[in-house]
């Protein structure tokens, strides 16, 4: 799935020349200011499709490193779970746990490789927060992984012509529902996302991919009947969506 955008990125194995120091990682992780335009941008993407995003987003991360001596198979295996979660998550949000990342972690948090994953996993962390308690707010934290994937691609190009793209085609296709600019949302309004159509992970990973919501079905049945719920210790077992109140056959659509 993922070999066309390794080609059309040429990230693999690319060599890791940018910057990285605290000021680097501040300007990503706090975007409260600026960036006006890509926020605008991100802000028209439905709910669930936002959410399928920081998924595709983390993904990209993870293939910007792949192979690197420094991630422990341990911490890519974590990671692909933890992608999983959110992809299962966009479907539903009952899949999926809080995802939960921070200082406590044993995993290094600071270097060239180590640094730009910490701050993707915590900002992945945040969305999975804001979904988990129904915050319109979801947007805001796609600024920072957007922001991290151009500082750290070898071609910044095919990345932003890429992502342009991406995201007014997920815009178009998946709409938000609410306008942060003509409505007045606070933050302790809740957002029903189970009026959002799921989107599959192939609509943002696989550049072959064409959408209809019969392909989409079939595309998401099939990923979440691949899932191992035991082995993933980011997903809910059925039980635990059934008890929490998820209405259907827990893995399947």
């Amino acid at each position: 799935m993922y070999a066309d955008l390794e080609s059309k990125f040429n990230w693999k194995q690319a060599p890791i020349d940018y910057e990285w120091n605290s000021e680097v990682s501040f300007g990503i992780s706090y975007t409260m200011e600026g960036h006006l335009r890509l926020k605008k941008a991100l802000n028209k993407m439905g709910y669930k499709a936002s959410i399928g995003f920081a998924a595709a987003l983390l993904n990209l991360v993870l293939l910007r490193f792949d192979g690197h001596p420094d991630l422990s198979k341990e911490f890519v295996d974590d990671v692909n779970n933890r992608i999983d979660s959110i992809f299962a998550a966009a479907v539903d949000p009952l899949y999926g746990h809080i995802l939960r990342y921070g200082t406590h972690s044993e995993v290094p948090t600071e270097g060239v490789v180590h640094g730009p994953c910490s701050v993707a996993l915590d900002k992945i962390m945040h969305v999975s927060l804001e979904y988990n308690f129904k915050c319109h707010y979801i947007h805001r934290h796609l600024v920072g992984l957007v922001l991290l994937l151009n500082h750290i691609a070898p071609d910044n190009k095919a990345f932003n012509e890429w992502l342009a793209n991406k995201i007014k085609e997920t815009a178009s296709m998946f709409p938000c529902s609410y306008n942060y600019e003509n409505e007045k949302i606070s933050e302790d309004d809740e957002y029903d996302c189970s009026i959002d159509p799921p989107v599959p992970r192939e609509f943002f990973l696989d550049e072959d991919y064409q959408y209809t919501p019969e392909t989409a079905r079939q595309k998401i049945n099939a990923f979440l009947q691949s899932l191992d719920y035991r082995s993933n210790p980011h997903l809910r077992s059925p039980e635990e969506m059934l008890e929490a109140g998820f209405a259907g056959t827990p893995y399947t659509l």
